[in-house]
């Protein structure tokens, strides 16, 4: 029984580090860029529309419209994600941060449409 739980924890152990980034980070990715913003549209729906609106075009003035966000690098956003603004909570405990490099993608892709 031993030897099939470390077989498994071996498998598991190769397997995540075929998934770092080859950039030096130790953020786990998904394969791509494009299964990051989806799985970010995702996690928008679930966290953030209820305040930033259906494709992050809000209706309430004092919250940024995210199509035309002045911020235009991931970590840009990220950060805002991670630690709030202003009225907007951060999300830092609440999800992690691939989760928030997937939001912070598929932000960056609204205003590119």
């Amino acid at each position: 029984m031993k030897k099939y739980l470390v077989a498994i924890v071996v498998i598991l152990a190769v397997y995540s580090c075929d998934n770092l980034p080859k950039d030096g980070t130790k953020e786990v990715r998904l394969e791509n860029d494009a299964d990051m913003v989806k799985y970010g549209q995702t996690l928008f729906s679930r966290h953030c529309q209820q305040c930033h609106g259906n494709a992050g075009v809000s209706m309430m003035a004092s919250i940024p419209d995210l199509t035309k966000t002045a911020l235009k690098t991931e970590d840009e956003i990220s950060s805002i994600v991670f630690h709030g603004k202003g009225n907007m909570p951060a999300f830092e405990e609440k999800i992690g941060e691939p989760e928030i490099r997937a939001v912070s993608l598929y932000i960056l892709s609204l205003s590119k449409k």
